[in-house]
């Protein structure tokens, strides 16, 4: 797609700019509410607040990249990311909510806060696969690689944080083990929505 898009554009240059763009941009969001939260005692919905917005910018991101797939027909790569995603937003839910666990909010506050985090990925999605071109396409493709770095960038911090706080080596069995049955499993999940 990035060759189809006009020489004017430079299509895998797109491709490039926009991932390593979004990737940077989320990784600053991030960081930028990490020190808000820490330098001062927010209170439970607040913090679930901030966090939801900073999922929410980032779903966009995984949106774009499963509408751009669906309107290339690329329908098993955009099952995939549904797949790929829902499951990874699973652990964004409960770091959500777990800054209200004193609150104890009523439903409501849940559902507005599934809005603020998963309410862009459907827009991203739209956007993705209705405003299409192949220029747009190496873009949006971009972006959501951006934001899938931006996720391996933040669990990999997260496994060097644990794993200095647990005097344990980065690259121990523990983790070696969990890394090789995420690809598996990502792996054997392709292969079913290939058939």
């Amino acid at each position: 797609m990035a060759s189809e898009a006009p020489g004017v554009f430079q299509g895998t240059g797109l491709v490039w700019f926009g991932a390593l763009l979004s990737c940077l941009f989320l990784i600053a969001v991030d960081q930028s509410n990490d020190r808000k939260l820490s330098s001062s005692s927010l209170e439970g919905r607040r913090v679930s607040g901030k966090i939801a917005t900073g999922i929410g910018l980032h779903n966009f991101g995984e949106g774009l990249a499963i509408g751009s797939a669906f309107a290339v027909g690329e329908a098993a790569l955009g099952t995939f990311l549904i797949i790929g995603f829902t499951l990874h937003n699973i652990t964004e839910g409960v770091g959500i909510a777990a800054p209200l666990l004193k609150d104890r909010p009523n439903w409501k506050t849940f559902v507005s806060l599934a809005l603020i985090a998963g309410g862009p990925a459907i827009i991203g999605t739209w956007v993705g696969g209705f405003i299409f071109n192949d220029t747009l396409a190496a873009l949006f493709f971009g972006i959501g690689a951006g934001a899938i770095l931006q996720v391996i960038y933040v669990i990999s911090k997260m496994i060097l944080k644990e794993s200095e706080k647990r005097n344990l080596s980065p690259v121990s069995w523990l983790n070696f083990g969990g890394l090789t049955a995420g690809i598996l499993i990502m792996y054997v999940t392709a292969l079913m929505v290939k058939f």
